[in-house]
């Protein structure tokens, strides 16, 4: 079973200009076998500018850290210092994204963006991970 807790905020200092951020709890736990839990934390943060470049258009960015397990029990003893030793959880993920939506019509949006993932699964031995994405939206 689980439990999760989060929270949100946006932040609009002024008309072009938005904040925001969240941050989630996760604690976890078996139901049948051997017990076992684990406690799981992630944030965010973001950053918005309206009418960048040119009226219409939309630049995003967020930065935040990815879901990491920073507590874990087996038979009610913890085994995190065990996880890290095997290079499970032994370091923190970073995920970066850069978005750029662009206005094409009333109608047509067209977002690219890239996505950085950094120490991929909590671990610093695993290179940088890039996505590229387009996005197309179309209202009616």
């Amino acid at each position: 079973e689980s439990n999760n807790y989060g929270i949100q905020g946006t932040l609009q200092p002024t008309k072009n200009i938005t904040l925001g951020g969240w941050a989630g709890y996760t604690t976890a736990s078996t139901l049948v076998g051997d017990p076992r839990s684990a406690e799981v934390w992630y944030w965010a943060t973001t950053l918005g500018i309206k009418d960048f470049g040119k009226e219409g258009n939309t630049l995003g960015l967020i930065f935040g850290r990815s879901p990491k397990v920073t507590g874990a029990k087996l038979n009610g003893n913890s085994v995190i210092n065990q996880l890290k030793d095997t290079g499970i959880e032994s370091s923190t993920s970073y995920h970066l994204e850069g978005l750029y939506k662009v206005k094409l019509s009333d109608n047509i949006l067209v977002t690219p963006g890239v996505i950085v993932i950094f120490n991929p699964e909590n671990n610093d031995k695993n290179s940088a991970e890039y996505v590229g994405t387009l996005r197309t939206t179309f209202t009616f």
